[in-house]
Order: C-alpha cells, then sequence, then structure tokens
C-alpha cells in the first residue's frame, strides 16, 4: 500500500486462492487506506470491488482470485506490469503450475 501510494507508476498485484479470500483481502487494505491520514492520501481514482487507482500517480493496487481452472489461472494478471506481487495462500491454489 505504502509504494502504491507514493510512487509513481506503481502497481501492486494481489492474488487470493479464491474469491472469498479476495473479498477479504481487499476489505483489509481498504481498512488500512482509510485509516490513513487526509494530508497523505493521494486521490483515488476507481475504487471498487477490487482495484484501487491513484490516477495523479499512476498507480494502482489490484486483488484477484487464482483461476478456478488451468487456462483462467494462465490469464490472471496478464498484460499489466506488475511492481509488487503477493500470492496470497499459494500452496492452496488449484493450478498453482499455471500461475
Amino acid at each position: 500500500l505504502h509504494k502504491s501510494i507514493s510512487n509513481e507508476g506503481y502497481t501492486a498485484f494481489v492474488m487470493a486462492h479464491d474469491p472469498k479470500g479476495t473479498d477479504y483481502l481487499f476489505e483489509h487494505l481498504k481498512i488500512m487506506f482509510d485509516s490513513i491520514p487526509a494530508k497523505l492520501k493521494p486521490k483515488v481514482g476507481f475504487d471498487n470491488a477490487r482495484e484501487l487507482t491513484f490516477p495523479e500517480l499512476h498507480s494502482k493496487i489490484s486483488v484477484s482470485a487464482a483461476g478456478s481452472n488451468e487456462q483462467i489461472s494462465r490469464k490472471v494478471g496478464r498484460t499489466e506490469q506488475v511492481n509488487f506481487l503477493l500470492l496470497s495462500e499459494f500452496a492452496y491454489y488449484s493450478y498453482p503450475e499455471a500461475t
């Protein structure tokens, strides 16, 4: 979170092992962001169920679930340059070799 709100062009990507984990992780990310003093927070662009963007910094944090099948797992997070990657509960991914 800190690097995404304090660096230009920074992309953080968090992947959970299932959709419920995705919701949990994003909820806690929002709690952390909401606790930052207003004078330190960048302007928020998108703030939805899976992504926080900071347009003035060209930075963002995305949260997604690993795919439920091998084909989907190969597509999650593609076409993005990611500066920070967190694979939460990787041992529980359905298709870890495709991730």
